[in-house]
């Protein structure tokens, strides 16, 4: 099975440990994890990491991407295909030059079922239909 790799912005109102999920009931729920849900393909692995590894207070909290630790994360996973949404994944996958297919993050509020339909037909397209 191929691997998905989802890069995000950065958590806030969670522990300091925290690497969203869907096995995280608060993520699941999360307007984040309902959306990002409609980008995923069929029958692939998703791995979901944030272009931070920091925890912001309130849902305002953004900080710069981590490109080491990004880095560090798609040594480990190894991902066939990675998902940047949202600006701070769009700059880290530029600053590290990864090649990415990026789209608004799941959380905006004008995102739509046909661009998170298009999104994830451009995933399949790129020759990732068991992704």
């Amino acid at each position: 099975m191929k691997k998905l790799l989802v890069i995000l912005q950065n958590a806030y109102g969670v522990t300091e440990d925290y690497i969203p999920s869907y096995s995280h009931l608060g993520f699941a729920s999360s307007q984040t994890g309902r959306r990002l849900k409609e980008f995923l393909p069929d029958n692939c692995t998703v791995e979901i990491i944030n272009a931070s590894p920091l925890i912001g207070d309130v849902a305002d909290s953004i900080f710069a991407p981590d490109p080491e630790y990004v880095m560090s994360k798609v040594n480990n996973i190894k991902p066939d295909c990675i998902l940047a949404l949202g600006s701070n994944a769009h700059k880290v996958v530029d600053m590290l030059g990864l090649k990415a297919i990026k789209s608004y993050h799941p959380a905006y509020r004008a995102l739509s079922k046909k661009i998170t339909g298009e999104v994830k037909k451009e995933i399949e397209d790129e020759g990732y239909r068991s992704c």
